[in-house]
């Protein structure tokens, strides 16, 4: 069996915590759920959902303030959709790693490797800044944090890229980002309409706990995204995403609660691993990479025989070192504890 089929079984298993998805889990979410009246939601169910989300874009709105918004079923729906009607035929560059499912979708990618320091938490820009020196893309798409390794480009450093180059459109992933403290210095989302040249995508899977609710959002040069706009998007975005997006607005302080909740426990599993045979990669978002200095043993299988299920990175395109997983730290008290008292059983047994 190989390591994909034994995962997706894994998965289903009760017997198995799964941290190798990025979204955040939080028992406080389902509480404040509860409240949601069924009133609320009827209307949304009883009639189909409307071609242009107008509903849905003004709740969004009063998150992000953006006069034009692509709305899709996830963001890889709408990074399927950019694909396939802006880039075809195209010269795409991806900065990776990455979201795999950027550059399964383009003709011919051409990848860009990013170095990262396993401490610092921000990317320098030479190498990215290098590679469209050398050659011209008309398209580089790139993530900001990376959701590999959670670190990032600085936003000063971005927009400085982004002038230079005013002939590449630049694509940005943001989904991670939300998750990031002090996300002001990173993400491009307020200024993307001040340039023709960029697209930054968002989600509400990742930070916000809602992977099922796949609605991804995107904005940029307005003309690009009416252009999208105007070719069917592959699936429809469901109207009940109104009401949580609406309900996601009226609780940002829970949310921001949430954000310095990880960032403690993202701490506290450093210290857990000093002095080990453990080593953490620092990450800016809520999933941080765990590597072993030793090579005797598969750390992905370490983790499934104390039921704990992550992500492995050895055969992830750009990823730096080798015995490598990502893991999820959640802002549940129950789930992070859970996770650090089983890395403390790998520490006693040896990695």
């Amino acid at each position: 069996m190989n390591y994909m089929t034994e995962y997706c079984m894994l998965r289903q298993s009760e017997d198995y915590h799964d941290y190798s998805l990025s979204f955040n889990k939080d028992q406080i979410l389902n509480r404040l759920l509860s409240d949601i009246k069924s009133e609320d939601i009827i209307p949304f169910l009883t009639k189909y959902p409307e071609d242009n989300n107008t509903e849905i874009k003004e709740a969004i709105r009063c998150l992000i303030p953006a006069e034009e918004l692509l709305i899709g079923s996830g963001s890889e729906e709408l990074i399927w959709r950019i694909n396939r009607v802006l880039l075809l035929g195209k010269k795409v560059a991806v900065v990776v790693p990455n979201f795999y499912r950027i550059y399964e979708s383009i003709e011919n990618p051409v990848f860009i490797s990013q170095p990262y320091d396993p401490v610092a938490c921000e990317l320098e820009m030479g190498e990215l800044s290098g590679a469209l020196k050398r050659c011209h893309y008309d398209a580089v798409w790139l993530a900001n944090p990376n959701p590999i390794t959670g670190k990032a480009y600085r936003r000063q450093e971005l927009k400085v890229l982004v002038e230079q180059y005013p002939d590449t459109l630049f694509l940005i992933d943001e989904v991670s980002i939300d998750a990031v403290l002090e996300m002001e210095k990173y993400t491009m989302f307020e200024e993307c309409l001040s340039y023709a040249n960029v697209i930054v995508l968002r989600s509400f899977s990742k930070f916000y706990g809602f992977p099922g609710m796949r609605l991804g959002y995107a904005a940029g040069n307005p003309a690009l995204i009416s252009f999208i706009n105007n070719h069917s998007p592959v699936y429809p975005v469901s109207n009940i995403n109104c009401v949580i997006v609406k309900w996601i607005t009226e609780h940002q302080d829970i949310y921001e609660a949430f954000k310095r909740r990880i960032a403690i426990n993202k701490e506290c599993l450093s210290d857990i691993v000093q002095n080990t045979d453990l080593y953490l990669i620092r990450s800016l978002t809520n999933t941080v990479i765990l590597g072993s200095k030793s090579e005797s043993s598969c750390l992905w299988n370490t983790f499934k025989e104390l039921n704990i299920l992550t992500t492995a990175l050895d055969r992830e395109t750009g990823v730096i070192g080798r015995n490598l997983v990502r893991l999820t730290i959640h802002s549940d008290k129950n789930e992070f504890d859970f996770l650090s008292k089983k890395i403390l059983n790998i520490f006693s047994s040896g990695v």
